[in-house]
């Protein structure tokens, strides 16, 4: 209990903060023995792209035979049908049985709920304590307000009579103005301490509500039931939980603009609201799909017939409305969807389909991220479910049908398709969709359910870098530094924001792709203060040779050096590209010559983008600054004007 001015601190002493897993306890009602009644250890986590896997430790009570375990405090994020349970100690014990279920309790059972609990309490109990203390300040003042109303007569009565005792009426004086100070100054701070304690109830209060706003007072449980052939034996209960997902994220970093080597970072950026805590846990990152489905989905026959053409058929309405290219990316979306959501609820369930014509989706979404579920299977009595007049249809069906859509399009469609040959493999993937890595953190770790992300160090590496300052005066009047980065490691980098770093100053955010090993990428390093440049139409000329009409532009680049060390920049313009041949485009010079670089010359050079890689004293500014000239002539028809060719 707080008492006094101790009030406000006792009451930030018992502020609410997450702690680790309840530890076994006895529950009464449980089920089985109440030695039997465990919460285990939390020994290992991967985490998924959405979900996570956990594993328990538990120590089976007893010694050789048969017995019920009940494993509780399992979190409320937890997908019941994927309960497994197995010996974790090379055959000391068989499992016979697991099942899930959820019991009603007089409390809640995690020590998180608990501790807020608590807060909230102890915060109630300071705030009545103070206010107590308010109550004897009304009553003290109340008495001072009645002693200034008798001594003031009495001493009018003692003047009148000739007999006031002047010592007497000085110290009640004394006594009632140093009290009424001591009582205002007391008042005054015990109003500032009220009020602060009931933000601070507020506060408790909130974080309870928040813990508790979806949940009721009930216990997770799995009850396995094992034959121990040992005494001792350990059991490993897993189970995959929702709200966990992983972003990856780097931090790149050079030592100046003329590093060859680059520091690289990476790190995974881990949302962990499932519920539990994971206390010195081997934690381990995936991007696979943890499906629970064995068995692949059915292909079913694809019959086509003659009809009259009508809007309301699917393929043809999604085919007038959004065209072939846009109508196939929707359907392949909607095909990973569905799929996803069959991975993680398995072959036999089911889903609320939307046909296409009202709106071309299929409403798996929720089952993929996680919808609620009764005894493992999906609730589909929540979201598209609430329309009743859709179909509620198999995963496998709900596949079938977004793949006949598809192929529909394919028969139906007028739209040319040309065979893409692709020359050569792209240096760098875009994306990290398909590709399935897994990483393990080193060591163990912790990590507590809480809203806000958490970082965790994946690798450090180094790696070697080529930097570049580049400069594309058609864009931008500044100056970046780029690098050109090889992963030499045998690390998958997957795609994900990254923060840049120059002699340990933050210099900028950027991304990097997805990079295979051995592939290279792209980072930028932000402005090179030192350097400007800039673009000018120097020259114009207009003419007309028969029917045709002849323009010659004149373009000068300029680069200015305001450092005190010479640069070599990078100088990227382009020619414009005729779309059709009707336009006629000729290079007539270029001063210096454009990059002899093989590798640009078969790429960017044949796309019309020029590129000279330029040395820029130091000091070179104004007229002294260097330059690149070049000129070109566009020649077509006269009757004709130019314009963007889409």
């Amino acid at each position: 209990m707080c008492v006094s001015g101790a009030l406000l601190a006792c009451v930030a002493g018992t502020a609410f903060s997450p702690s680790a897993l309840a530890a076994a306890a006895a529950m009464p009602g449980a089920g089985g023995d109440a030695e039997n009644v465990l919460t285990g250890t939390i020994d290992a986590v991967t985490v998924y792209r959405g979900q996570a896997q956990v594993a328990r430790i538990i120590d089976v009570p007893g010694g050789v035979g048969l017995r019920e375990v009940v494993v509780t405090n399992l979190p409320e994020a937890i997908i019941s049908s994927s309960l497994y349970a197995e010996s974790a100690d090379g055959g000391g014990v068989e499992i016979r049985s697991v099942s899930y279920r959820v019991r009603p309790i007089g409390e809640d059972s995690r020590e998180s709920v608990r501790a807020a609990e608590k807060a909230v309490r102890d915060a109630k109990d300071a705030l009545e304590a103070a206010k107590s203390q308010e109550d004897y300040q009304k009553w003290q003042r109340a008495y001072l307000d009645k002693l200034e109303n008798f001594v003031a007569p009495s001493a009018q009565a003692e003047l009148k009579s000739g007999v006031l005792n002047a010592e007497t009426l000085t110290k009640l004086t004394e006594l009632v103005t140093s009290k009424r100070k001591a009582q205002t100054d007391e008042w005054e701070k015990l109003s500032l301490q009220i009020r602060d304690l009931s933000e601070a109830l507020q506060l408790r209060e909130r974080e309870l509500a928040v813990l508790t706003a979806s949940t009721s007072r009930t216990a997770r449980e799995a009850v396995v039931f094992v034959n121990a052939t040992k005494a001792g034996a350990k059991l490993r209960l897993s189970y995959l939980v929702s709200g966990a997902n992983w972003m990856p994220s780097y931090n790149l970093r050079i030592n100046d603009a003329r590093a060859d080597r680059a520091m690289l970072e990476y790190q995974a950026s881990v949302q962990q609201m499932s519920g539990e805590d994971w206390g010195n846990v081997k934690l381990t990152l995936s991007t696979a799909t943890p499906a629970l489905v064995a068995m692949g989905p059915t292909l079913r026959p694809l019959k086509v017939a003659l009809t009259a053409p009508s809007e309301k058929e699917t393929a043809l309405a999604m085919l007038k409305d959004k065209g072939y290219e846009q109508a196939k990316r929707e359907l392949a979306a909607q095909l990973r969807e569905v799929e996803r959501a069959r991975n993680a609820t398995g072959n036999d369930q089911f889903f609320a389909f939307n046909s296409m014509s009202d709106g071309g989706r299929v409403g798996a979404g929720q089952i993929a991220n996680g919808a609620a579920t009764v005894s493992g299977k999906p609730d589909v009595s929540a979201g598209w479910a609430e329309d009743r007049d859709r179909p509620v249809l198999s995963l496998d069906t709900g596949l079938n049908q977004v793949a006949d859509q598809s192929q529909l399009l394919d028969l139906i469609s007028t739209a040319k398709v040309e065979r893409k040959v692709r020359t050569s493999e792209p240096a760098v993937r875009q994306g990290d969709e398909g590709v399935s890595v897994t990483y393990r953190v080193t060591g163990r770790t912790s990590m507590p359910s809480r809203a806000d992300q958490q970082l965790i160090q994946i690798a450090q590496m180094e790696l070697p870098a080529q930097v570049v300052r580049t400069a594309t005066p058609a864009l931008t009047q500044f100056v970046y530094n780029q690098a050109h980065i090889t992963n030499t490691s045998e690390t998958v980098l997957l795609a994900g924001p990254s923060s840049s770093y120059i002699g340990g100053e933050f210099v900028g955010s950027g991304g990097v792709p997805t990079v295979a090993a051995g592939e290279s990428f792209e980072a930028g390093f932000g402005i090179d203060s030192s350097l400007r440049t800039s673009k000018e139409l120097v020259e114009r000329t207009d003419s007309t040779q028969g029917g045709n009409r002849i323009i010659e532009f004149t373009y000068k680049l300029t680069v200015e050096n305001f450092g005190k060390s010479p640069a070599t920049v990078r100088v990227l313009d382009r020619l414009p590209g005729p779309k059709d041949a009707d336009i006629k485009l000729t290079p007539v010079e270029f001063k210096p010559e454009v990059s002899e670089d093989k590798e640009y010359r078969e790429t960017d050079y044949k796309k019309n983008i020029l590129r000279w890689d330029l040395p820029v004293p130091a000091g070179a500014t104004g007229m002294k600054g260097m330059g690149v000239e070049y000129r070109f002539r566009l020649e077509y028809d006269k009757q004709k004007v130019l314009t963007e060719g889409r």
